[in-house]
This record gives structure tokens, sequence and C-alpha cells, in this order.
């Protein structure tokens, strides 16, 4: 072109084989105007394979779906082979009646009924290559012309027949190949063993129409700049190989820890060629074999580095949420408003709902397990899960929920009133009235608006196509499926095979763009730098499966018989080296080839043959990792070198600290600076300004005991839940709070009722009752609800038997009567709350609910005691009050004895209760009286015990450590003395003194507690089950760990009392 002079480029056209085709029909018109697309084929081939089901063997019990790909593939392939059916025919005359003549026979039954459905409408562009032949030839169009042919690797039959047309007709003609004239007439297969069999193909042809030919051999390698290059070429996968000893500077191998770190180092080279060698960025082009894999993380790479790229591989359209949206439908419809599909659908961004309205629409259909039909009518259940109160805000709440419910399913279910059953025709025509029932147009507009407002132009673009291919889709298969009766299954099926048969593609938006290119489809032009990469065995080169209607070796049984089919593997395989040559010549300055050891699931990669010719060409070749590199090599932009420093800030060496100072003096980094310089400090999560975190807690708190010991459990979680209100997600699952509170309920009516005193079929009549009223009034009633919750509930029902048996029991024989259960410690409840105002200008008040508390009298005085249901086994242990975990009960014990109307009464004890059900694993207890008594030992309560025997007696009248944990025969760690219950007491208030100046010193750090208990097989943190645990930073050496100490060394020596001495002899 250059040669010709800019007078002359008005007489050259430059055209591939498709733009020839439209060159042709421009000049003597287009004979075909209704032109099959690659949709229409796939539609086409359904309804031929369709038709023919019932005839089919081979092919019968394969869906149609999974047929069409294949079949269309070898449609292609025929055609562009000129494989006619007469050819076929001719084939099977020659094979046994077996399951493979069968398969052939059954193929060009198919062909044939998919070739008679086209030509009643169609003119397939398959075939328009040989038409293309036909008038060429007729209308003489390239008489006297001089062609040339360029960059082609290989022809099919179609296009020599074309090029035949050319060599008769041109004045001169050149074709240009790349191989090696020295192996042309070779019979041993070699790298360029497909070029050669098209070489010769053209001299056939030549020799036929006695055109001579003048061979043009090019040796000499202008185009490299250095030796290694030009070596590399001469000696890649060479049958006769030479060693290259000198030492390397412009080929470099790279082995990647997995592919980020692999794209990590293309970026951080480009942009290091760039700075110091004053490189383009249009100098270099990435080359892989799996474009696929590559595309997204080397597109947020060099985002990352701000490089100009441009990924030349057109975008299948399968991620699209406009695609999305529609195939989230098809499946809303088709599994009957499955909450699952409505989710995905709402969060597409296309529905014209905020994200608060699609956030607390999702929160709601967890909590109460809404689906299916439950859409269809109003929800009705309290937005706050289980609860007895109603409040206005959520009832306001709830309606707000049931105007987007409607205004989300009303579409939805006209649409499938409309198409369920429907022909093909009637769901085309009512899937697009459904998207402009929802505005999806308008929709569309504003979504792009967005994406262009954050700089992401060709999503917005993308977007935009899709809407006219989904239109063009929907308008192709009402066209040619028409008024056939169809199941929405496959008609989502094949909407997806038609939609997928589009891609959209982009051109490039800079004139100096890095190229990223797939080998196999891309021209390479000729790049100054390449990077090929992904060089994994079996990957690149890449090694093909027997995928497709015929495997290999029937496909060589097929050429053996005379039909002229595509390559076999083996030839595939040598294309694949070839393609592999293209790569790595295609430099002139430097070669980088990589590969990365891991995979996405972390298991190992083999590196490809490609990396192994290469290290028996140069043996000096060094291979390269991250960890071979100089640090200064690491850091190429801002943005992942501000990363690196991240990763290790706390490093004091002197690169680290010029890339601090670096950082301090930029201002876009240098508040990020400062926060990492906060965070990695050793020192404990707090409130700069104290002030603030005064301003939060006031001078008044109101808390509940538990929350106390949540504290200690961990203040940051008690930070993030009580004081930010930093709510969980809830489920309507009966879960272990939900059973708690039940359970609790219960025993609470049980009492009141007085149903102990019945006889045990009343009993169960009762609870059964209590049960509905409660399940009536908090967990909106048994409509609705699962099987598995009933089950729980029954369950539950068996387990309050078996308690309400025991509780009779210990009852009968205790000197301890009820005052009350589930006693309300607050204003206006049961009991006064507990305050605390020993802090200056600070006052605490503590509440809570006590599940049961018992009275004895005891000559002048009353003893009270407070019993605890426990959902779970409770391991009391005393020496937790020291880390401020088990004061819940002595705070409840604390409140009630100095409430007015308890205020004289003295401390009998605190227990805890376990109501679930006794575990007797792996016994068989036949005696009825022993298996009684092994209940009751699990039942059993755990606490403590003032060291008083008749209050001891009082609780258990033959001390056999049934009902409490005392026995004569055992350490009677439970039994304390009333000075160190007052001591214990003491204790509780300056943890909570302790909590409140810790809370308004702003001192929140993530310390969780760590029990270490010879009764647990493993440590259990405290971590284990908290929902803030992803945020909070804890480290190992944050973690408390809470020691079992015996009681003795609780109490200051002075207030010990062996109460084991004192005690124990008269339980005899």
């Amino acid at each position: 072109m250059y040669f010709l002079g800019e007078n002359n480029f008005k007489f050259v056209e430059v055209l591939s084989f498709t733009r020839l085709l439209e060159s042709v029909f421009r000049k003597v018109g287009n004979l075909f105007k209704n032109k099959l697309t690659d949709s229409s084929r796939n539609l086409i081939m359904s309804i031929a394979i369709d038709n023919l089901k019932s005839n089919l063997m081979v092919y019968s019990k394969s869906d149609d779906i999974d047929n069409i790909n294949t079949m269309v593939d070898i449609l292609k392939e025929f055609k562009s082979c000129k494989i006619s059916f007469k050819n076929i025919e001719n084939i099977c005359e020659k094979l046994e009646n077996d399951i493979f003549k069968q398969k052939i026979l059954e193929t060009k039954l198919i062909l044939e009924c998919y070739e008679k459905l086209v030509s009643e409408k169609f003119s397939d562009p398959l075939e328009n290559l040989n038409s293309l032949t036909e008038l060429i030839n007729k209308y003489k169009l390239f008489k006297n012309y001089i062609i040339f042919v360029d960059s082609f690797h290989g022809f099919t039959l179609q296009q020599l027949n074309i090029l035949e047309i050319f060599l008769i007709q041109s004045k001169d003609m050149y074709i240009t190949f790349c191989s090696d004239a020295n192996y042309l007439n070779s019979e041993t297969t070699n790298l360029f063993s497909s070029v050669y069999k098209n070489i010769n193909n053209l001299i056939k042809l030549s020799k036929k129409n006695n055109i001579k030919i003048n061979e043009i051999l090019l040796n000499n390698s202008i185009r490299f700049k250095n030796s290694e290059l030009v070596f590399l070429e001469k000696n890649f996968f060479s049958n006769i190989k030479f060693k290259y000893i000198k030492n390397l500077n412009n080929i470099e191998i790279y082995r990647a820890f997995d592919i980020y770190d692999e794209c990590d180092f293309i970026a951080r080279e480009i942009k290091k060629l760039v700075f110091k060698k004053n490189h383009r960025y249009k100098d270099f082009t990435v080359i892989t074999r799996n474009i696929e894999e590559y595309k997204f993380i080397l597109k947020n790479t060099f985002e990352n580095y701000n490089i100009n790229f441009f990924i030349d591989s057109p975008k299948k359209l399968t991620n699209n949420n406009l695609l999305k949206l529609v195939f989230f439908v098809l499946s809303i419809i088709r599994f009957n408003f499955d909450s699952s599909y409505i989710l995905k659908y709402l969060k597409t961004g296309l529905v014209n709902l905020s994200i608060e309205e699609v956030s607390n629409l999702e929160n709601y259909i967890l909590l109460w397990d809404i689906n299916g039909n439950d859409w269809l009518k109003d929800f009705y259940q309290n937005p706050n899960g289980f609860s007895e109160k109603f409040e206005n805000s959520d009832k306001e709440f709830l309606e707000n929920l049931n105007i987007l419910r409607e205004k989300i399913i009303k579409p939805l279910e006209n649409l499938k009133k409309n198409i369920t059953n429907q022909t093909n025709d009637k769901i085309c025509f009512y899937l697009y009235k459904f998207l402009e029932e929802i505005n999806i147009q308008k929709n569309i507009q504003n979504f792009c608006e967005d994406l262009l407002n954050k700089n992401y132009n060709l999503s917005a673009e993308e977007i935009s196509k899709t809407w006219n291919i989904l239109i063009n889709s929907l308008d192709e298969m009402s066209s040619i499926l028409k008024d056939k009766k169809i199941s929405l299954k496959k008609f989502s099926n094949l909407l997806s095979i038609v939609i997928n048969s589009n891609d959209i593609s982009f051109v490039p938006q800079n004139l100096d763009e890095v190229k990223v290119c797939s080998i196999e489809r891309s021209k390479i032009s000729n790049p100054k730098i390449s990077f090929v990469i992904g060089l994994i065995d079996k990957k690149f080169p890449k090694v093909f499966d027997q995928a497709g209607v015929f495997n290999d070796s029937e496909r060589k049984k097929l050429i053996k018989l005379g039909l002229n089919m595509n390559d076999t593997l083996e030839e595939k395989d040598v294309f694949e080296r070839f393609l592999a040559y293209l790569a790595v010549t295609s430099c002139s300055e430097k070669l980088y080839l990589t590969y990365h050891n891991l995979n996405v699931s972390g298991s190992e990669n083999l590196n490809s043959e490609l990396i192994k010719e290469i290290k028996k060409i140069f043996i000096n070749i060094n291979t390269v990792d991250y960890y071979s590199q100089n640090l200064e090599d690491l850091v190429w932009a801002e943005s992942p070198s501000f990363e690196f420093l991240s990763k290790n800030f706390n490093n004091n060496s002197e690169f680290f600290y010029n890339l601090k100072y670096y950082f301090n003096n930029n201002l876009n980094y240098k508040n990020k600076l400062e926060t990492l310089n906060e965070v990695s400090k050793e020192r404990n999560l707090e409130f700069k300004d104290k002030n603030n975190a005064k301003k939060l807690i006031g001078n008044k708190m109101h808390i509940s005991a538990s929350q106390i010991e949540k504290f200690y459990i961990c203040k940051f979680q008690f930070f993030c839940k009580y004081l930010l209100n930093i709510k969980e997600r809830k489920t309507d699952k009966f879960n272990k709070l939900e059973y708690g509170n039940f359970m609790h309920f219960l025993l609470e009516k049980i009492y009141k009722n007085n149903i102990l005193k019945l006889d045990n079929e009343k009993i169960r009549k009762e609870i059964v009752n209590i049960a509905d009223e409660y399940i009536d009034k908090n967990l909106g009633g048994f409509d609705n609800k699962s099987e598995r919750f009933k089950h729980q509930i029954l369950k539950c029902l068996d387990i309050i038997e078996i308690i309400i048996k025991y509780l009779k029991e210990e009852m009968s024989q205790s000197k301890f009567k009820s005052i009350g259960q589930e006693l309300k410690i607050c204003n206006s409840g049961d009991i006064e709350p507990l305050e605390i105002n020993e802090i200056e200008n600070f006052i605490i008040e503590i509440s809570g609910k006590i599940d049961r508390a018992d009275i004895m009298e005891l000559k002048d005085k009353k003893y009270v005691r407070i019993i605890d249901y426990k959902t779970s086994k409770k391991d009391f242990k005393l020496s937790g009050v020291l880390y401020g975990l088990n004061l819940q009960m002595f705070l409840y014990l604390m409140a009630i004895l100095e409430d007015n109307k308890y205020k004289n009464m003295e401390p009998a004890g605190i227990l805890y209760m376990s109501i679930i059900r006794p575990s007797i694993e792996n016994e068989k207890i036949k005696d009825k009286s022993k298996l009684e008594l092994k209940i009751k030992k699990c039942l059993k309560m755990d606490g403590i015990i003032l060291n008083n025997l008749e209050i001891i007696r009082g609780m258990e009248s033959l001390v056999q450590n049934i009902f409490i944990p005392i026995s004569s025969k055992m350490d009677n760690e439970s039994l304390i003395s009333k000075e160190n219950i007052d001591y214990i007491f003491e204790k509780v208030k300056e943890k909570i003194i302790h909590m409140i100046s810790e809370l308004r010193d702003g001192k929140i750090n993530s310390s969780p507690v760590i029990l270490n208990d010879k009764n647990f097989e493993n440590k259990i943190k405290s971590c284990d089950f908290c929902s803030y645990k992803s945020i909070c930073g804890c480290e190992k050496k944050d973690l408390i760990e809470v020691k079992n100490i015996n009681k003795f060394e609780i109490f200051p020596t002075k207030k010990q009392i062996n109460t084991i001495t004192n005690v124990s002899k008269f339980l005899i």
C-alpha cells in the first residue's frame, strides 16, 4: 500500500470473504432477501429435531435442546466442506448396520428436514459462498485484477473454490503463507503441516488449470530486533533443534502464584517499560488461548494501574442485567412465585424499586419464609418477628410492604395467567407486554444514565444494545415457531439459545491502548512486546475433547471412506502448536511467557509444553516469580502500590519508609495513610474523643442483667449490638431464642393455673391449650407453618410433660414455695430495678425477668432462692464472676433483696434448671425406677446454695443429689456462706462500675473470652457465633482466657469458711 501512493488507494479494495460477498451483491444485486441468522438457524433446527423425535433412536433420549448446537455445528461443517446428502448416502452404503450407521442416517434425516424448512422462507448464508462462486464465474467480476491473499492459515473447500476462480480470472495472484519451505514435501508431521496441506491444495488447483506458480521465499527475519527472537523463530518446535547458550535479555518466563498475580505482573511490566523505556501502550499485546478466563481479571487489573487497554473479544450476553431480568421472570412463572427468583428479579436494578425497598422486602420474606402463593395475598405477620406487640409503626411498615408486594406481583400474576399452557407466539407477545407494563424502557434509560454517571460507558452501551437483541429474538421466535404449543421450560431454553447466538463487540476507544486478544481469533499487528499468558498444560496449546456429533475415531473412519471432513484431533493438535508459534513470534523486541501455579480451586497447575520447549532452546533462561523481584519493581502505580504498602505497613525498611513519605504527601492518599497508621497501632479500640462516648451513653443507663454479661463476653459485640443497635437479619425459624420464650411461657402458665395439681391426662390437655394461645398471640397461628415447625412444637410439649413430672415431685418434697414466675424487674414491674449510683453524675438501672422465685420460712426469717430456666445445659462456675460472667442471677438476687417487698429476706441461693429433653444415650435401662432416677439426674439443678443444713434439706429433703447439686459423697463446690454471698455481691457491683467506666471512656476493644474447661473437648470462643466477627479485627492475642478457679481461691482468706466440714458431716 505504501508503494502505491495515495492517488492509487481508490483502486484498492481490502476484503474478507464476508465483505467480498457483500461487495459482489452490491454489484450484481442481492439475490437473498430473507437472510438466515445464527439464531434463526438454531430455532429451525429445534423444529426439525422436534418434528422427527418419534422417528429417532440415537437422539431420542437426549433433550432436543441439547442436540441443537451439535446439529448446527455439523451442518456448518458439511456446508463448508461441500458435503451433500448424496455423499452421505454413498458412505452409508459402505457401512454395516450398526449404531454408527444409524447415527449418520439420523443426522442426515434431521439435516434434510432442516433444509426443507429453510427452503420455504430463507436463504442460508452458509450456502452463499457457493452462490458467490457461481456469480464471480458468471459475471467475470475479477477479470484482470491483481489479487493478494494474505494472513490466512487455511481454507475451507468453499473458499478454495472461490480462490480457483480468482486464479483463472485474475491478471496476477499473490498468496502468502507462514511456513518453512524446507518441510513443504515432508511426510513427517511438523509445525506447519496444516499450512502445507492448504499450499498443496492450491498447487493442485493451479496445475488443474495450467497456471504457472512462481515461489517467492522470504528467509530473512528482518522484523526481529535481536538475535534471541530470531533464534526462537528458527528453532521453536523444530525437528532439528539448536541450543542458545548466551544469557538472555529479551525473553522472560514468569511463574505466578495464581492468575491474579500473573495479571498483576503483566500490568507492572507494562507500566515499568512505559516509564523507563518510553514505550507507548500500543506497543504491547497480551495473547492468550482462553480469553474468557482472563478478560475480567485483566480488565480490573489494568484499570487499577491506569493502563489504557482494549480487549478484542465479543461479549456474550448471559450476565447482562436485562436478560437476567427476563429469565428470572420466566423462572418466577415456571416455579410458581419462588421467592429466590423474585428477589433476583428485584435486584437487577431494572424494576424501579429503591435498594431500601428491596432490602425491607427481603428481610420480611426471609423472616416469615414467604414463598409461592404467599405472594398472592396480603402480608399480615409482624415485621418484628415472633412478638406479642404489634405497634402502629409496625402496622404502617407492613402496609408499605403490601403496597410494594402489589406493585411487584400484579404484573407477574397477569403474565402467568396469559402465558401458562400457551403457544409460542402468545408467550412472546405477553412477555413483551409485561416488559411494557413494568416500564422497562424507562427503567433501562435510568439504569444507563446511572452507569454513565459512574463512567461505565461500555456497560451502558451494552444494556442499550441488548434491548434491541432481545426484541429481535422475540420477533424471530414469534415468526419462526409461530403458534407452536410450547412449555415454558422449552421456551426459556430456546430463548437462551437464540439470544446467545448474538454477541456484542466494541471498538477501541483510544489510539494508544494495550491490545488483549485470543490467538485463534485476532490478527496480531506486529507489537514490539508480547505477553503470551496462561501457558498451562492442556490450555495453551489447547487439547480438544471429542464433543460433537462424531467422535474422533468416527471422524477418521468417515475421512477414510472419502468424506471430506474437517480436521481430526491430531490435526487440531498440530494446528495448536502452529498457533503457539504465531504467539511467541508475534513481537519484534521482547517476549514474556507467563503461567500460574494454582488454579481458582487451589489445586496445582502443570506448565505448558510450550514452556518446556522454550527451556530446551534457551538453556540459560531464568524463571522469575514474585519473590525474586526487587521491591522497586512492584510499585508502578499508586493504587496497587498503596495496597502493597497496606500489606507491609509494619515493615520499617527504608523502601517502605519512602513509600509512606510519598503517600503522606499525596492528597488522595494522606487520610487513608493516617487510617492505616491508626489501625496498625497495637492499642485497644476506643473513642478518640471520650466526650463522644459520654454523649452516646448519657448520664443514666437502663440495661438488662444479660446485657452486662454480654459486655464482658466481648466489649465490641456489646457496642455494636446495644449501643449502635446493629441488628442481624431475623428469620421465622423456631430457633433457640424462640424455643426459650415458648418454654418459659408454658412454665409461667403452668404455675399460675395450678396445673401441677392436675392428673397427667388433664395436664397434657392444658399445655396444648396454652401452646395454642402462645402460637396465636406470638407466632401468627398455625396457618402456613411448615411441618418442621409443627414437629418442633410437639417435641416441646413432650419435653414439658417430662419437666412437669419432675417439677411436681421436686416441689412436693420441697419446703420452698413459689412466689411468682416471670417476675419483671423494671419500673412499675413486680420488682423495682436494681439501681447503682456510685459513679459521679451517673445512674445505672438494671432490669430483667426472674423465671421463678421461691421462699422458705425458717424460724423468724424468710429465705429466697431464684431459679433460671435454661434451654441448654448450664455448667455453672462461680469463678466466672471474676471475669464478669454468670452475673445475671446474682443481679436478680440483689434486686429482689433490695426491693421493699422482700427487703428483710435472706439469700438462699441461685439455681439453673435445664428445660431440655433428658439425654439417655447408649443405655438400655429396663428398670423403670432406675430410668426415672436417671432422668431426674439429667434435670438436676446447678448453682450455689447457702451452707445452711435446714436450707439444703428445705430444697431436697433426703439430700441425694437428685434435685440440687449437693451430696454427702461429693465435694460440695455449690455450698457457700452468707459472708461469701455478700462478697460476690460486692464483686458484681464492682464489675458493673468497671463496665460503666470503660464505656464512658470509650473503650470498646474486641477482646472476647475463651473458656478453658476440662468438661469441654475444645475451647469455646464467644466469637464462634458472633454476628460482628467479620469487622472486629480480633487477633489471637486479644482473647481473654477464663480459668476455672477453685472456690477457696476466689474469696479472701478471712472470709473463707470450710463449708464441706460444716455441712457434710450432717448429711449421713
